[in-house]
C-alpha cells in the first residue's frame, strides 16, 4: 500500500478483505502525518496483526524499485501472498508498483472509494485479491471515521437530549411553528429561556406587564409582543403547550408534558433532530452534537483540547457527510464564518471524499450560495418539513 493523505484510501482493502499484514510505502511528510493513525485503525478495527512502513524517494525511481523489491523478496521467502493496492498512489510509486507487479507476476488492484468497487488490473496473475483472500465488509461508523483521521469524538460533551426522542408529533409540530416564525425563532427561544421557564415545573405563570416591559426594553432584539403572542398561540394550537391564558394582567400556560418542555427548552436542536431523522431514513450511520478532539487525546484539564462541534455527522459506505444546522437569522458575515468552519472540519477529518452540507431555515443571497458552491458545500433550506437544495 502506498500511503496517501486520504486515509480511507489507505485502509479500504482491509475494510473489504481479511488481510494479515499491511506494508505501507510513503514519502516522509505523509508518513509523519498519516501512518500512526492508519496503523492504529488497521489493528483496532480491521484485525490486521502487522503494519509496517518504509520511506520511498520522492524523485529517484531506481531507489524506489530497490526498496520495494527488497521487501517483496523478503515477504516471498516467508511464503506470504502479496497484493499491490494502488488506490490513491502517487505517480512515481505507481510506475514502480506496476513494473514490480509485472516483473514478479504479482496481482495489483485499486478501489473506487465512492462506489467501493474493486478493480483488479492484472487478472491474469496467478493469484488475485478476490480469488485468494476472504472477502468481508467492515461498516464504517462516524466514530471510526474520525479516528481514522487522527481525532476522537469527546463524549464528555453531551446535549442531555436523547436522540430517540421526541415523539414525531412533537418534532413535526415544533418544526412547523419554527418555520412559520423563522425570522423571530431564535429571539423567541432566548425570551422563553429567560422569562418563561421554571425549573422542575410544567406550569408557567407571569405578570403580564413584566413580560411587556422585558420585550419593550429590547431584552430580546427581534421579538415584539405580537410575535410572542402569535408563536405561543400556534404552540397551543399544535399541542406543545396548553391552557394558554392572557388577561387581567396575568399570563400563564402549561407545557403539554415534560417531553414537550425539554424539546422547547433546547429549541435550537429542533432543526438538528429533523435533519437526523431524515438522514436515518437513508440507512446512514448518524451522530448528532459531535465534539471532535483534533489530536485524538482527551486531556483531564479543561481548555487544553482543540475541539470543533459538528451538528450532525453521517457515514454511508465510505463517505462521511458533515452537516451544520442553522435555525437563526444570520447576517452575511455569520453565514460566511459558518461555511469556513464547516469546510475546515470536513477537510481535516474527511478529506477529499467528505461531503459538506449546511442546513438552514432562512434564505441567503445569491452571492453566498455561489460561494458555498465554490467551496463544495451543499446549501439546503428547510421549508415546511421538507428540505430544498439551494446549491451543490
Amino acid at each position: 500500500e502506498f500511503l496517501s493523505n486520504e486515509q480511507i484510501e489507505n485502509v479500504v482493502t482491509a475494510l473489504n478483505y481479511q488481510v494479515d499484514k499491511v506494508i505501507c510505502f510513503g514519502y516522509p511528510g505523509c508518513i509523519e502525518k498519516r501512518f500512526q493513525s492508519a496503523a492504529s485503525f488497521l489493528r483496532k478495527y480491521c484485525g490486521v496483526s502487522q503494519v509496517e512502513c518504509y520511506v520511498l524517494s520522492e524523485k529517484d525511481l531506481k531507489k524506489t524499485l530497490t526498496t520495494v523489491k527488497s521487501i517483496i523478496d523478503s515477504e516471498q521467502k516467508k511464503g506470504n501472498s502479496l497484493f499491490f493496492d494502488i488506490t490513491g498512489g502517487e505517480s512515481l510509486s505507481l510506475v514502480a508498483f506496476g513494473m514490480l507487479a509485472d516483473s514478479f507476476n504479482l496481482p495489483m488492484h485499486s478501489f473506487d472509494i465512492v462506489s467501493n468497487r474493486l478493480t483488479e488490473h492484472n487478472p491474469e496473475s496467478k493469484e488475485t485479491l478476490s480469488s485468494t483472500v476472504a472477502a468481508r465488509r467492515i461498516e464504517l461508523t462516524p466514530e471510526m471515521y474520525i479516528e481514522l483521521y487522527g481525532g476522537i469524538i469527546n463524549d464528555n460533551f453531551v446535549s442531555g437530549y436523547d436522540d430517540a426522542c421526541p415523539s414525531p408529533k412533537y418534532l413535526d409540530a415544533a418544526c412547523t411553528v419554527m418555520l412559520k416564525n423563522r425570522g423571530q425563532w431564535n429571539s423567541f427561544l432566548d425570551f422563553l429561556r429567560r422569562h418563561l421557564l421554571e425549573e422542575g415545573s410544567l406550569h408557567v405563570k407571569k405578570d403580564y406587564w413584566e413580560l411587556v416591559n422585558a420585550i419593550n426594553g429590547n431584552d430580546c432584539p427581534g421579538l415584539n409582543l405580537k410575535d410572542l403572542n402569535r408563536i405561543l398561540d400556534e404552540m397551543n394550537t399544535r399541542g406543545l403547550i396548553k391552557n394558554l391564558k392572557n388577561g387581567d394582567g396575568k399570563f400563564s400556560f402549561d407545557f403539554y408534558d415534560s417531553e414537550a418542555k425539554k424539546l422547547l427548552q433546547d429549541g435550537g436542536i429542533i432543526l438538528e433532530l429533523k435533519v437526523l431523522e431524515e438522514r436515518r431514513k437513508t440507512g446512514a450511520k448518524c451522530l448528532r452534537g459531535v465534539h471532535i478532539d483534533w489530536d485524538g487525546v482527551i486531556h483531564a484539564q479543561r481548555g487544553v483540547d482543540v475541539l470543533n462541534e459538528i451538528d450532525v455527522l453521517t457515514v454511508s459506505g465510505n463517505i462521511p457527510t458533515f452537516i451544520s444546522c442553522k435555525s437563526g437569522k444570520m447576517d452575511n458575515g455569520q453565514l460566511l464564518t459558518a461555511l469556513y468552519e464547516l469546510e475546515t472540519v470536513a477537510d481535516r477529518f474527511g478529506g477529499k471524499y467528505a461531503r459538506k452540507t449546511l442546513v438552514k431555515i432562512n434564505n441567503c443571497s445569491t452571492v453566498y450560495s455561489d460561494r458555498a458552491k465554490e467551496m463544495g458545500i451543499e446549501l439546503i433550506t428547510m421549508n415546511q418539513n421538507s428540505f430544498d437544495t439551494v446549491s451543490k
